[in-house]
């Protein structure tokens, strides 16, 4: 799934104090967001405009 892909990512960078932890988890979540929210009402918005057409 999108969201356990997204959290391998933790194991590509290297984490040194929790400031960096917090950065990290907060992009995360907004990278979520995107792929579960933004991306399906730009693609649903897309097909509209196209069968309006």
């Amino acid at each position: 799934t999108p969201m356990l892909t997204s959290l391998t990512l933790l194991n590509y960078v290297e984490v040194d104090t929790e400031e960096e932890m917090l950065g990290y988890g907060i992009s995360i979540i907004l990278l979520n967001i995107g792929m579960y929210f933004v991306a399906p009402a730009a693609a649903i918005i897309a097909i509209k405009k196209k069968l309006r057409k």
